[in-house]
């Protein structure tokens, strides 16, 4: 066995502090929020770029279903009108709380985790999350669905992988 292999053997797991602990959630929960826009925002370029296209805009080289393509953006707008909401409940439930701790002339709060902001603000972390992996199912859905078939539901009949093979530059 090697030096390396005796130090990880014997080492032990250090614990952490509770504070440690909730920094480090509020630090992952920060990042998965941030990840999720992200997503969404680039769903939304996608499903832009698939609609508006237009005159040197880098288009597919055939059409994707718009009503999926609709759906996937709805979703998109979906989980960054969750992502707000989180903030604005987190927000009213934060003010309440200092509210009713000044009331009482304390300097701490003690958060009511069973409080219906708090609840909700929960439920929009997690629905955002959801509902992004939902919209980017429908774009990944409708691309590959397109390519796939080699047309749309919108499209010509004649239009499938053949015909933009031989279309296409060698």
């Amino acid at each position: 066995m090697d030096a390396l292999a005796r130090a990880l053997k014997n080492k032990k797991p250090k614990g952490r502090s509770i504070e440690v602990a909730h920094d480090d959630i509020d630090f992952v929960s920060d990042r998965i929020s941030e990840q999720t826009r992200y997503i969404s925002f680039g769903v939304l370029a996608f499903v832009w770029l698939f609609l508006a296209g237009g005159h040197g805009t880098p288009t597919p080289p055939m059409p994707v279903d718009r009503n999926i393509l609709l759906i996937s953006g709805g979703f998109s707008l979906l989980s960054l009108s969750f992502d707000y909401f989180q903030y604005i409940f987190g927000y009213f439930n934060t003010c309440k709380e200092i509210d009713e701790a000044e009331a009482v002339e304390k300097d701490t709060v003690d958060f009511d985790y069973s409080r219906i902001l708090h609840c909700l603000r929960g439920a929009m972390f997690w629905g955002k999350q959801l509902v992004m992996v939902v919209s980017l199912f429908f774009l990944l859905s409708a691309i590959l669905a397109t390519l796939k078939t080699g047309q749309a539901a919108n499209c010509p009949k004649n239009l499938n992988m053949e015909t933009i093979k031989g279309a296409m530059p060698d």
